[in-house]
């Protein structure tokens, strides 16, 4: 491989160690005892060079809104109850 591309894989494995890590620190503590994954530390580190701004993206929300009108009237309500349950686990991780 190339070095460019070293370090696109090298972003991608920290970028997933990220979600999994603050989608659930205690089971992201086992895994990193059974396999090689970054410290929170690490990871804390990444996310402070991320410029985020607060509020919400309107290319997220659109990308979102695309994705749900092509679903099924029923399930439109379950994947807007989703997004309600991930923006309030994310907020109370922005919190601590």
């Amino acid at each position: 491989m190339r070095s460019w591309q070293l370090q696109k894989n090298r972003e991608k494995k920290k970028a997933t160690a990220l979600s999994l890590y603050y989608a659930s620190p205690q089971p992201y503590r086992l895994l990193s005892k059974l396999f090689v994954l970054p410290t929170a530390r690490t990871l804390r580190n990444q996310v402070r060079k991320l410029s985020v701004y607060p509020g919400v993206s309107h290319n997220v929300l659109g990308t979102f809104k695309a994705k749900v009108s092509s679903f099924a009237e029923a399930d439109r309500t379950g994947q807007y109850c989703s997004l309600m349950r991930w923006l309030s686990r994310l907020v109370s991780h922005t919190r601590t």
